[in-house]
Order: structure tokens, then C-alpha cells, then sequence
């Protein structure tokens, strides 16, 4: 089973929280540190021959036009985390309209290559944002990731409490990332302090019975979890850091990956389609 890897570029920060008052509030950890985080992943995943999809931040691509083409030469999916980092229910349709169409423009024109898929900055899709999905299908974007299973039962109607990817009724698919459920309980296995402070084994188990099902998982994780930064100014939502790079490498020698663009070709497969409003 190949499972889809993704990694957010360019936020200039380590997400405490999965809202963006959290997000917006984070520590800041500098493009420097970015950059270098980004150098040292490509470099373990080239070790491994392991291709992923980058959601990456326009303004950060303008500032890093070498690496971004680095990233696209290297076989991974470049895709848009918009242009600058704001928070999307501040945002009106038309000031989202602009900064999803920029971020297409500039990282199309910095790559070289058609930028399809589009990630919120904090998972940041629900009832109240759903309007950015009729917005991304106009502007040419054929996916979207941008929702947390584990805040699903509280903000979310999708119905898709383990992060199966559904259609939209204008076509754009969304691949959520993946949870396991258990019971009542859903086991978030990705990004940030999930990445951290789940057991190591625990989580490969359980993506292990993900696949098991005949599901593949969408995995996120965010390079500043590799960086110096993060070493040197680690408090207590930032956990076993040190164990970052290890815990990755322990990922990608047990499972396949591939960039989300190539489950666009594969169809919806074993997965349900639901066609939901774009309000």
C-alpha cells in the first residue's frame, strides 16, 4: 500500500495548536532555519528514494527560489500553502481569492510545474471556511488537504471522523489527513506534537492496521521538526525533538510514500465519493 507524505514549508513557525489563533501566536523560527530544516529532509528522503508533496508558503518560494527548484528537480510535488500567513476566517473571499492566486503564480513560475494541490495554514477547513473550496476548484487547483480528522467531531460536517479523502460537488478532491479510530477514540498519527509524543511503535501499529483495512494514510509533518531551532528553544510543546530525524527514518523504512498529486490519476479507488455542497 502506498500512503501519501506531505510537509508544510515556509510558515516561519512551529504550530503549538491546530486553530490559527494558536497558529498565528506560535513561536517563530525564521526562514534560515526553514531552509536548512528543508536541505537536511531532502537529503534523507533522497537516501531513502522517497518523493513527497511540499505545501509551500509564496512569500517563502520568492525569498528561496534555488531550493524551491531544487524540491521540483528532485521528483516532489510542489503545492500551495498560500501566499502569506494569515489566518482564513480574517479573509475576505476576495483577499483569499488573491493570495491563493498568487501562491499558484509564483510557485508555478519559480518551478516550473503546475501547482494542483492546496493546503490551509492550520488545517483551517470547516463550516465556516468551507467558501475557500468553490474559490481553489476556480482558480485551477485539483486538490485540496486541509483538514484534521481530530477536530472533526467538534467543527467539522464531512462525516469523516478517520480522514478518508471524499469529491466535492465542484470536483475537488480532499485528502484529509488520517486518523485512527478506535472505538470512540480517533489516534491522530501526524504533525507536530502527534509526531513527538506518540510512541514510535504505537503509531507505526496503528498505521500498520490503516493499511491493513485497505486504507492508505496521509501523513504531514513540518521540517522545522528537524531543524537546530527547535533543539535549542524546545518547551513543553516541544517535546523530544531530538528524536525527529530518528522517528522519520523509522517511517520511511516501514512504509511507501508518494506525492498527493499521484492519487489524483489513481481515482477515488476504495474510497467513498461524497459530493458535498461548496457553499
Amino acid at each position: 500500500m502506498i500512503n501519501g507524505l506531505s510537509f508544510d514549508v515556509g510558515n516561519g513557525m512551529l504550530r503549538v495548536g491546530n486553530v490559527p489563533e494558536n497558529l498565528m501566536a506560535s513561536r517563530c523560527c525564521g526562514d534560515t532555519d526553514s531552509k536548512r530544516s528543508v536541505e537536511r529532509l531532502l537529503r534523507l528522503l533522497k537516501e531513502y528514494a522517497c518523493s513527497a508533496t511540499f505545501f509551500i508558503m509564496g512569500s517563502f518560494a520568492e525569498k528561496n527560489r534555488a531550493l524551491v527548484r531544487r524540491i521540483a528537480a528532485e521528483g516532489h510535488e510542489i503545492a500551495s500553502l498560500g501566499y502569506r500567513l494569515e489566518a482564513v476566517e480574517r479573509l475576505t473571499r476576495y483577499s483569499f481569492r488573491n493570495d491563493a492566486a498568487r501562491s499558484k503564480r509564483v510557485l508555478e513560475e519559480i518551478s516550473g510545474k503546475d501547482v494542483v494541490g492546496y493546503r490551509l495554514p492550520g488545517f483551517a477547513l470547516s463550516d465556516e471556511t468551507l467558501w475557500t473550496i468553490g474559490i481553489l476548484g476556480e482558480l485551477g487547483f485539483k486538490y485540496d488537504s486541509s483538514i484534521s480528522p481530530k477536530a472533526i467531531p467538534v467543527r467539522y460536517r464531512f462525516g469523516r471522523e478517520t480522514g478518508e479523502s471524499f469529491t466535492f460537488e465542484n470536483g475537488l478532491r480532499e485528502f484529509p489527513l488520517t486518523a485512527y479510530r478506535f472505538l470512540r477514540v480517533h489516534f491522530m498519527l501526524s504533525g507536530g506534537v502527534y509526531f513527538r509524543l506518540i510512541p514510535a511503535l504505537f503509531s507505526r501499529i496503528l498505521l500498520r492496521l490503516i493499511n491493513g483495512e485497505g486504507r492508505r494514510f496521509i501523513y504531514c509533518l513540518d521540517p522545522a521538526e528537524l531543524g537546530n531551532w527547535a533543539r535549542e528553544n524546545a518547551g513543553r510543546h516541544y517535546r523530544r525533538m531530538h528524536r525527529a530525524e530518528r522517528r522519520l527514518r523509522r517511517l520511511l523504512g516501514h512504509f511507501e510514500f508518494q506525492p498527493l498529486n499521484q492519487f489524483l490519476a489513481a481515482g477515488c479507488g476504495h474510497e467513498r465519493r461524497r459530493m458535498l455542497s461548496v457553499v
